[in-house]
Parts: structure tokens; sequence; C-alpha cells
């Protein structure tokens, strides 16, 4: 009978280049994934754990294959925070702020853009 010796790539019937592609496959979309720290490191983890007999003849062997990514960019805003009816409340834009009104007619004749009145100078 002839015997394979174990390598790498026989170990568990190949297991370990399969897992390391999918493993590997996600670490380069996330370095191409906009969202994440372009310059963040990624890692890719094998590892081989092996169970010998009481015997020392045979062993049982398990392999993992893990990617440490980087995490999505925090998205960071503002909100405003107030007292409304002895209720703390939190908006997304600041209720008290006065808008601007814009004859929007007017605004669409001029191909978009809002014109002002002139002021008097004093």
């Amino acid at each position: 009978m002839d015997y394979q010796q174990v390598t790498l790539e026989t170990l568990n019937s190949g297991a370990v280049i399969d897992l390391f592609e999918a493993e590997w496959r996600k670490l380069l979309n996330n370095i191409q994934d906009p969202n994440t720290k372009p310059d963040a490191v990624r890692k890719v983890k094998i590892e081989i754990a092996i169970k010998p007999a009481k015997d020392r003849r045979n062993a049982s062997t398990s392999v993992s294959v893990t990617a440490s990514l980087a995490s999505i960019v925090p998205h960071e805003a503002s909100i405003v925070i107030g007292v409304e009816n002895g209720e703390a409340q939190a908006y997304a834009f600041d209720p008290n702020q006065k808008t601007l009104d814009f004859d929007e007619e007017e605004s669409e004749k001029e191909g978009g853009l809002v014109h002002f009145p002139k002021q008097k100078e004093a």
C-alpha cells in the first residue's frame, strides 16, 4: 500500500486551502470596501489542531481559517438636544432654526438659482 505524506495541501483532504481561499476573498473585498479604513491591518489566521490518541499512533486533526477584517467606519452626525414639556428630546435638526422661504416658481424659472432681493445700503 502506498501511503501519502501529510502536507498542507493534503491535510484534511485539502480543507486548509479551500478555507484559506474563502477567507482571503473576504479580506480582499474588505480592502476594497470604501466604508472601511483603508490602511487598517487585515489578517488571515490558519490554525491546525492535532489531538494524538493515547497510543500516539494516530491523531485527530482540525483546521480553521479566520480573517480579521477592518471594521466599518462609524458614520458621524450631529443632533440637537433640548427640553420640551419637561422631557428631554433629540432632533436631527434644530427646531428653532428659522427657514428661508423661497419662491419655488421664480427659482425654477431662473434655472434653479435663487435670487435674493437687493438690500438698501445705509
